[in-house]
Order: C-alpha cells, then sequence, then structure tokens
C-alpha cells in the first residue's frame, strides 16, 4: 500500500513539473507577427544630404505614433507603394515638435501622385502629396530631401522646411528612358503644419537648364530669387514711403530744412538707403513731391506755366555749370556731384515757393531785386578773376602747366554759362518781386558757397 502511495506521488510531481514548463515557454523563441512587415521603424541612415538634414542620434524604437503610422503606412503598401528606407529621418521642427519623415514611391503610378511623405510623432501624423496636374511622369528615383530654411531672411525665416528631389521618366519619346528631376518644397507656415511653395518650384525649375540637379543648385537658387524678391520688396517700401512723404504737411511747409529732416527721419526708420547716392535719391525724390504740385497748382495757368518750364531749366543749366566749375577748380571729386544731384532736388522745392508766392500776390520790391542783382554780378566777376586752381599756390611752377591751364579755361568756360544762364532767368522774372527776390537770394547763396 506505501509503494501504491509512492508511486502517485511520484506521478502527480511529474505532473506539476510538466504544466510549469508548459507555463514558462520563452517568448522571444516565437515568430513575428504576420504583418510585422508592413510596418517600417524610422531609421536613421546616411544620404546624400546628410548635412543639411541634422540627424537625431537614434529614433525611438517605438515612437508614440507607432499606430497611425502602421495604418498609412498599410494603406499606402496595399496601394503599391514602397517605403523609401534610406531617406527616413527624425528631424526637430519648429513650431511644431519632433516628427519622423517617411517618404514612399511607387513606379509605374499613374493613377495618383506616385510620393509622398508621412510626418509622424507625438499626437500629429501629416501626409504631404505634392500638388500636381493629372498626367504626370512615372516615378524613377528618390534623389535627395533637405530640412533647411530655403527662405531665409522672410517672416518664415529660421524655420526648418522640407525640399525634396525626385527624378521621373516620360516613357515616350527618344529621350523617354533619360530621367529628369521635379524639386518639391513644402514650407513650415510656423502654425504647425506645411505648405507646398508651388509658385517657388516653378521658378527654380524654370531656372534650371540641365535634366537633373542637386540640392546646392536648388537652395543657390532658391537665395537668388529670394534675394531678387527683397529687393522687389525694398523698393515697393521705398514707393511707399516716397508717397507718404509727399502729403500735406510737407507741401505746406516753408522750410526747406524741416522738409528734409523730415525725409531724413522717416528714410532711416524705414531702414531706407541713405548713402551718399540714396540721399541724392532721397532730395531728388522730395523734389518730384515739390514739382508734381506745382503742375498742379499751374494747370490752368498757361503764362506762370511756361514761366515755371523756363526758371527750371534755366536753374538746371545753372547748377550744372557750378557742378563742372567746382570739379575743373578742385580737379575732380563726387562730393560735386552729389551736391549737384541734391540742388536738383531742392531747385523744385524753391520753384514751387515761387509759385505760391505769385499765386497769392506777391508784392513788388524792385529794391530787394536790384539789390539781390548786383550781388549776383559781384560774385560772377570774382569768379571770373580766378587765376589759381585748388592744390597749388602758383600754379605757373607747377610741372602740369598744360592740365592747369586746361583746368582754368573750363572754369572761365563755367562761368559764361552761369552769366548767360542768369541774364535769361532774371528776363523771365519781370514782375520783380517779392517772389523773385525769393530766387535770386538761391542763387546769391550758390555763388557765395563757391567763392567760399
Amino acid at each position: 500500500m506505501s509503494n501504491l502511495i509512492g508511486v502517485m506521488m511520484r506521478i502527480f510531481i511529474l505532473m506539476i513539473m510538466f504544466v510549469s514548463i508548459l507555463s514558462g515557454c520563452d517568448a522571444d523563441n516565437l515568430p513575428p507577427a504576420a504583418n510585422t512587415a508592413s510596418v517600417t521603424k524610422p531609421e536613421i541612415v546616411s544620404a546624400p544630404i546628410q548635412s543639411s538634414a541634422q540627424l537625431t542620434a537614434a529614433a525611438p524604437s517605438q515612437p508614440s505614433s507607432q499606430p497611425s503610422i502602421r495604418s498609412t503606412l498599410d494603406k499606402f503598401i496595399a496601394r503599391g507603394y514602397q517605403v523609401e528606407e534610406k531617406h527616413i529621418f527624425t528631424r526637430n521642427f519648429e513650431g511644431i515638435g519632433e516628427l519622423t519623415v517617411t517618404p514612399v514611391t511607387q513606379f509605374g503610378n499613374l493613377t495618383e501622385f506616385p510620393l509622398s511623405l508621412i510626418l509622424t510623432g507625438g499626437n500629429k501624423e501629416i501626409v504631404l502629396t505634392p500638388i500636381r496636374a493629372d498626367g504626370h511622369p512615372m516615378f524613377s528615383s528618390f534623389e535627395a530631401i533637405s530640412f533647411k530654411d530655403i527662405d531665409d531672411g522672410s517672416p518664415q525665416g529660421g524655420y526648418a522646411d522640407i525640399t525634396v528631389i525626385a527624378n521621373f521618366i516620360t516613357g515616350a519619346g527618344q529621350d523617354g528612358a533619360k530621367p529628369f528631376s521635379d524639386i518639391f518644397i513644402f514650407k513650415n507656415d510656423t502654425k504647425g503644419g506645411f505648405v507646398e511653395e508651388t509658385s517657388l518650384e516653378d521658378s527654380i525649375t524654370s531656372s534650371i537648364q540641365s535634366r537633373t540637379y542637386t540640392m546646392k543648385t536648388v537652395f543657390d537658387l532658391a537665395k537668388s530669387l529670394n534675394n531678387n524678391s527683397h529687393t522687389e520688396d525694398k523698393q515697393a517700401t521705398h514707393s511707399q514711403v516716397i508717397s507718404n512723404l509727399c502729403d500735406k504737411a510737407t507741401l505746406t511747409n516753408a522750410d526747406i530744412d524741416q522738409v528734409i529732416q523730415k525725409y531724413n527721419d522717416t528714410y532711416t526708420k524705414q531702414g531706407l538707403d541713405l548713402s551718399e547716392s540714396g540721399e541724392d535719391n532721397m532730395y531728388l525724390a522730395m523734389g518730384s513731391c515739390f514739382y508734381e504740385e506745382t503742375l498742379r497748382l499751374t494747370a490752368t495757368n498757361k503764362a506762370l506755366i511756361v514761366q515755371v518750364q523756363t526758371i527750371k531749366t534755366l536753374l538746371s543749366e545753372i547748377n550744372n555749370a557750378i557742378i563742372r566749375f567746382n570739379l575743373h577748380y578742385n580737379g575732380g571729386g563726387t562730393m560735386y556731384t552729389h551736391g549737384g544731384n541734391r540742388s536738383e532736388g531742392a531747385n523744385q522745392f524753391y520753384i514751387h515757393q515761387f509759385v505760391k508766392m505769385t499765386l497769392n500776390g506777391s508784392k513788388p520790391d524792385v529794391d530787394g531785386y536790384n539789390k539781390r542783382l548786383a550781388e549776383i554780378n559781384q560774385g560772377l566777376t570774382k569768379l571770373k578773376a580766378f587765376n589759381k586752381v585748388a592744390g597749388t599756390d602758383d600754379w605757373e611752377s607747377n610741372r602740369d602747366k598744360i592740365d592747369v591751364a586746361k583746368r582754368l579755361s573750363g572754369m572761365k568756360s563755367e562761368v559764361e554759362t552761369m552769366t548767360s544762364s542768369i541774364e535769361k532767368l532774371t528776363r523771365s522774372l519781370q514782375a520783380q518781386d517779392a517772389a523773385a527776390v525769393y530766387l535770386l537770394d538761391r542763387l546769391v547763396n550758390k555763388i557765395q558757397n563757391i567763392l567760399g
């Protein structure tokens, strides 16, 4: 009996051990699930533009978006797409967060576009498919992907965009088997998404002569186009500033120094060009403002229109003669050309004041007129008497006597031009009133500035 009990106990122990072995089976030895082939885990691999992709050290083995990307990839793969394994990257996009970018492509797809990007990360899933018309060519190869800012300096500057180059073939004609590149640019919209920039794509592709191209070519062209766009934007801003400056407050201001200061302050505030040539243009813009208003004020007064045009022409002749005189005397110098440009702008202000005074009934001032005219003639006489040029006290002892003689001859010729133009101007100022005195005052100042 005891032997029978011992046998039964041994059988019971063996059964317990057998159950324990079955329940402790090693899960690592089980075969993978049947559908794991359709799930592509993000990998970090080298690519043609690795330096611009800004790769992370490693992709997470189980991204938080795994269920979503499995579903999305399954749908693409079911339609015949394949994953571009070598071009999967994880990138932290400003304003969006960390996303894994998975490109999928398909050969011979003629019913839908054969390239898409699946972006997943956190609670986001974004599918980017290029906007192309029906009848697109066949996909050939995925060339490169980049995550650089393609429009640095714009309002979106500093945000990483997605740029893709892929090659296609038409399959028809003599070059049907030769691949050609197409570019796809998805700009970070700074609001948590991406927008395809088709206009920039078209501008880049129309500027490239070769069938295939590199990412460097694309970014070089984008930079050039962006610079041109910035130039156009600056020109538009410049035009708007000029338009805004020519307002009632400017046109009713009789103090040219205050007007110039207003223009200068506004140009500085708006960041417009105030180099030497930029300041020249500022004066000319100011002059255009006053000239347009002068034309408006004289539109119904034919006699005054003719007088204004005569004065404008003669003041320009005098101004140019003064520039050339200074250049002869000093042997050159861009400062005199810049001064002349600014005088052209200022002259339009003076003519505008003359017109307003005339239309408001300028009072006669013969004594003032004759006094200014005498001062002008005295100044011209002194200019005619100049017998030396800048840089030497005794021009006869200068080694280059021929050059000095030419400069002196040029100076005398310009004084003659000034004299002739001033005589014509005084004949046009028949009223000899306060308005005429106002213009002659300007000439007195110009001649005194030459003398010194």
